[in-house]
């Protein structure tokens, strides 16, 4: 029925991964990770989703390269899936981190913003998406993303197009479009 409260989680993850066959220790980490997230019906067709999350390892020391907070990169230009929250961009893995991090996700989709407005487009059933997302760890630069997508093109495409920057610096530009199958 939803709810006008968003929706909070925490979570503690407690891996332990044993070397035994190497002669090495039994290695373990701990990560808490907490979040919170919305999607609110804001109008006619119009909704606003966000979702705010942090976290990080209390001891990680021991940790391995699979055991690090990996955020969501989705870097291919034709996607099958609709990646919720996800980062346009980057390659995968370039963001992980073992460290204290942060991330933020806001997306308002419309039927009617700045495509719409024009003769052709006006009739359709398409909708306008402004995406922002931003990343914050402490060894990797401030990481923003900002983006502009039409969806629903014939029920089950997406196409848009993502502008990442680094501590506010220009870093990469990308275009994707998604099928949507689910």
């Amino acid at each position: 029925a939803g709810s006008d409260w968003p929706t909070f989680r925490l979570t503690w993850e407690h891996g332990i991964n044993d070397f035994w066959k190497t002669g090495e220790h039994i290695y373990h980490y701990d990560m808490i990770k907490a979040e919170a997230y919305k999607s609110h019906d804001i109008g006619a067709f119009s909704v606003f989703r966000w979702r705010v999350r942090t976290g990080g390892f209390l001891d990680n020391r021991d940790l391995t390269f699979y055991d690090f907070f990996h955020f969501n990169p989705q870097p291919i230009p034709l996607l099958i899936n609709d990646y919720e929250d996800a980062f346009m961009n980057p390659a995968y893995y370039s963001t992980s981190t073992p460290e204290v991090f942060g991330e933020v996700h806001l997306k308002y989709t419309t039927p009617y913003l700045l495509l719409k407005f024009l003769p052709g487009l006006s009739n359709t059933l398409i909708r306008e998406n402004i995406l922002m997302s931003y990343l914050g760890s402490r060894y990797h630069p401030n990481y923003t993303e900002i983006g502009y997508s039409l969806s629903e093109i014939f029920f089950l495409a997406e196409i848009g197009v993502y502008v990442g920057f680094e501590d506010l610096a220009y870093k990469s530009f990308g275009a994707k479009l998604i099928l949507k199958f689910n």
